[in-house]
């Protein structure tokens, strides 16, 4: 079943500004209860994603921005959040693009974009962790890179195995939540607009 789409969803600056203020601070609560627990996920790119699907690639690339900034404050300003904002703000340009080309319209759009941010934000965050920081960022996630790397596989290929098994969790919970309510509002809205 094909949904009408009329993402993104234009609204005055005052209120995409607004949102764009509590989708960072809500990464930011995310990525730090996801510390908290100790969960090997990432969890920084949760409403990075919705704000894309619903608002845009514009208001999507200064959330995924500043969310990593956020996260540097948060953590005491250790160097190795602000790197990644290159990751977020791939997520924001992929999923603005897949959903104004209709990929949230279906189930096997939602996969893909579901592949696609897995692909992207993995080769992405592996060449940068690789590089920048000899694989580690002192994360829950190095563990399971550490354990790769002891079967005698190189970092890079560590670290990308590693990502590719978190961001297809991570981001797949994020974009079907985003698919779940992009039904939501667009059911709304229909049943809304008729007589």
């Amino acid at each position: 079943m094909v949904i009408n789409s009329n993402l993104p969803i234009k609204k005055p600056l005052p209120v995409t500004t607004t949102v764009i203020v509590v989708a960072v601070g809500m990464n930011g609560l995310l990525f730090m209860m996801n510390d908290a627990l100790s969960l090997p996920l990432f969890f920084d790119s949760f409403f990075t994603i919705m704000i894309s699907a619903f608002f845009g690639l514009v208001p999507g690339i200064i959330t995924g921005l500043l969310s990593n900034l956020f996260y540097e404050v948060l953590m005491g300003f250790p160097g190795n959040f602000y790197p990644f904002a290159l990751v977020n703000m791939f997520t924001a340009i992929a999923t603005a693009v897949m959903v104004r080309k209709g990929f949230l319209n279906t189930p096997i759009g939602v996969i893909w974009i579901i592949f696609v941010l897995t692909l992207g934000n993995s080769i992405l965050g592996a060449v940068i962790v690789t590089f920048l920081f000899e694989g580690f960022t002192n994360l829950v996630a190095d563990d399971i890179v550490k354990a790769i790397i002891h079967t005698g596989n190189s970092i890079f290929t560590s670290a990308l195995f590693t990502r590719i098994l978190i961001n297809f969790t991570d981001k797949g919970i994020a974009v079907l939540l985003t698919y779940f309510l992009y039904r939501h509002f667009s059911k709304m809205d229909r049943t809304s607009s008729t007589p």
